[in-house]
This record gives C-alpha cells, structure tokens and sequence, in this order.
C-alpha cells in the first residue's frame, strides 16, 4: 500500500511537465506553402527563412530553427520549435561564410544589420473549423530588398468538396423518411 501511494504521488508530481500541442475540439489545421516567385532575380543573394524569438522592441533574441531557401523558392511549412517572429531574411552571399551556418553566426548577422528582411509573419498553418473544406494554403510572395512584404502577392488555396456530402446526405436521408411517411400516411 505504501509503495502504491509513492508511485500515485510520483506521477501527480510528474504531470506538471507533461504539455502537447493539442487543437481545439472542433477545429483542424490547414498546411500553408510559401514560395518567393522571384527568388531567381536575385541571384547574388541568399534567402534564409528564420523562426525565433524576439522580446518586445528589442532584437532577436534567440533562434530556433533556420532553413536557407533553394532556387526554386519554396519555403518549408514544418518547424521543429515554437517561434514568435517568422521571417525570410535576404543576406548577401559574400556576407555569409561558408556552410554550415550556425544559429549564433545567423543571430549575430541579424544583429548587426547583414540581413535585410523582406517577409515578416510569415504563416505555416492556419486554424479552421471542421466545416472549412479548404484543404491547402499557397502563398506566392513577390519579394524587393526595399521593401519589406507582410502579405503574399497571391493565395491560392485548394478545397475538398467531399465536406459538403455531410450536409447532403442527412438532407437526403430526411427527405426520404419524410416521403415513406407522407405515403404511408395517404395509405390508410
């Protein structure tokens, strides 16, 4: 009895480490695609998507996950760890040493001022209800070393019409037992 007590208080000591990204009850989340269309107009430049944290007015602080963007402009829509600022940085390719880069070579880089951003808030994942027959997000971003773009320049999204069946068929099935009764009425 002593040792059962010890191992139920061990476990309710544990719980409070115990934590999940959980959605809500209801909801579902929609994978979004970023790509920079026009990542091939700058070729002496290297795009660097970042996910990390920033206190408020005040510089980075510490990242979390980087990923250098290919030529083809496709931005990767998974992160290993939570982050409040996402963003697309342009460096210079005689700025940046030789890869691998480190996620404290990259800060301090950002820091002094190497990088310029030119995506900010960039989103990987949208919340909806259950009902959205959305099923996928494309953002294309038309990006400039001027200006700094917070929205993308097209959004296409792709949609599963198969929700819209769980709307239909109740229908269906109401009419049909509201018909067999009408008739079985007029039988009598």
């Amino acid at each position: 009895m002593k040792n059962l007590t010890i191992i139920l208080f061990l476990m309710i000591l544990t719980l409070q480490f115990i934590s999940a990204d959980v959605i809500s009850p209801g909801q579902k989340n929609i994978p979004i695609d970023n790509i920079i269309t026009n990542i091939a107009d700058f070729k002496d430049y290297t795009f660097v998507r970042v996910c990390a944290f920033r206190a408020e007015n005040q510089s980075i602080i510490e990242i979390n996950s980087y990923e250098i963007i290919g030529t083809d402009g496709k931005i990767k829509s998974y992160y290993s760890k939570p982050c409040n600022e996402n963003s697309v940085y342009a460096f210079k390719k005689v700025d940046l040493p030789l890869m691998p880069l480190t996620e404290e070579d990259l800060l301090s880089y950002i820091n002094f001022g190497k990088g310029i951003k030119v995506i900010d808030g960039l989103k990987t994942i949208e919340y909806s209800t259950i009902a959205d027959s959305r099923t996928f997000i494309n953002r294309e971003y038309n990006v400039s070393l001027n200006s700094l773009a917070t929205n993308p320049s097209i959004i296409k999204t792709s949609r599963s019409y198969l929700i819209y069946l769980y709307y239909i068929i109740p229908l269906l099935a109401l009419l049909i037992i509201a018909f067999i009764l009408i008739k079985r009425y007029k039988n009598r």
